[in-house]
């Protein structure tokens, strides 16, 4: 028989416990308002966790650099031939130890499923039976994980202590940090070499996610540590500024990287006149020429207003050689070279807009502007 309520009057570690104390077996969902996991139970331990948009176990093994998409691709073309897991695949190639998957496998689990305890309200629904297709990795099922829900609770409420202080340290996985200066580690050789493999990403044309992907079966201690680097004054939060200078810097030898700098920068600060310059420049190198067009024009209206027209009337006629068609641009144009008295630039622009007027009825545009050139 199923159960459902709300984790407003009973709460998610509760509830973990009294499955584990009857040996249920089952699938448990949680919804909030933006998001759902689903947790299956076996007997009381807890063996699966799905979310939507959770990457599968073989994309984080990738990801962690434990297998080469290489390794995995052969991995897939000799499993046809079998019925075995892609996992065992693997471990047959010796592509990846046995004893690796299943840590990383269970290190996950043990992290995905902390952080919805530590931070979900919402409702609950508990439906007894064997595991349902399509809502759990299937890999992951074929480990057999199974952990016992009282250590994990404690370890749940170990990594909630700490959330509130990484979170105030390092805001959000989106954000780009740069390595300033050494910091100070202490801790096992393990910590140690965390540490080190973390300094070497923080390079500042990485988000906090990126940065953190290699290290999935590591995820809250890689937190920790740069939680810690923060407090040090170690690392420092690139701006849109650093994003525009830095994206100039690596885009010879890394052009996706540049432009990935470039669209985060503005959509932190979308007038930055830096990003825009530079957006434009690459949008058009990589042939989008709207985005070009786009943020030419936001350049120039950024120009105008702080009195720049000189700047505006470049981005302008940048704009002009990409969508000739532009009338909006045109019309710009010859606004800014009437204020400024350029009457050669004002009379070319200008005729360019009359006969860009002559379909039919847009003659009455067409005179004003012969009006406004007279």
């Amino acid at each position: 028989m199923g159960v459902q309520g709300d984790l407003g009057t009973l709460e998610l570690s509760d509830l973990l416990q009294n499955l584990e104390l009857h040996k249920k077996s089952g699938t448990l969902v949680v919804q909030t308002e933006t998001d759902s996991a689903s947790f299956y139970f076996d007997e009381g331990r807890l063996t699966l966790f799905g979310a939507p948009d959770r990457p599968s176990l073989m994309e984080v093994l990738v990801g962690s650099g434990l297998v080469t998409a290489e390794g995995l691709d052969r991995a897939r073309k000799k499993r046809k031939r079998t019925r075995k897991s892609l996992g065992e695949v693997l471990v047959e190639l010796e592509e990846v130890a046995h004893e690796a998957l299943v840590e990383l496998a269970r290190s996950r689990l043990l992290s995905d499923t902390c952080e919805v305890i530590v931070s979900t309200y919402g409702e609950f629904q508990f439906t007894p039976g064997g595991v349902p297709r399509g809502v759990f990795d299937p890999e992951e099922r074929r480990l057999n994980l199974g952990l016992p829900v009282g250590p994990l609770l404690l370890e749940a409420a170990r990594r909630e202590d700490h959330w509130q202080m990484i979170r105030s340290r390092i805001p959000s996985d989106t954000a780009h940090h740069k390595l300033v200066r050494q910091p100070r580690v202490e801790g096992s050789p393990e910590t140690q070499g965390l540490a080190q493999a973390l300094l070497e990403r923080l390079d500042g044309t990485q988000s906090v996610g990126e940065v953190l992907a290699p290290f999935p079966h590591q995820r809250f201690e890689a937190y920790q540590l740069l939680a810690d680097f923060a407090e040090q004054g170690a690392i420092r939060l690139i701006g849109p500024d650093d994003m525009a200078r830095m994206a100039r810097e690596i885009e010879t030898f890394d052009p996706e990287r540049a432009w990935s700098l470039l669209t985060r920068g503005l959509s932190r600060d979308p007038q930055n006149v830096d990003l825009l310059a530079e957006s434009a420049r690459a949008a058009e190198d990589r042939g989008e020429v709207d985005q070009a067009v786009d943020a030419l024009k936001m350049l120039a209206h950024l120009c105008a207003e702080s009195d720049r027209t000189a700047d505006a009337s470049d981005a302008l006629s940048r704009a002009a050689k990409l969508a000739p068609g532009d009338t909006a641009i045109a019309e710009r144009r010859l606004d800014l070279a009437l204020l400024e008295d350029a009457i050669d630039e004002a009379t070319a622009v200008g005729l360019q807009l009359v006969e860009l007027y002559r379909a039919p009825g847009l003659h009455k545009k067409a005179a004003e502007i012969l009006e406004s050139l007279l």
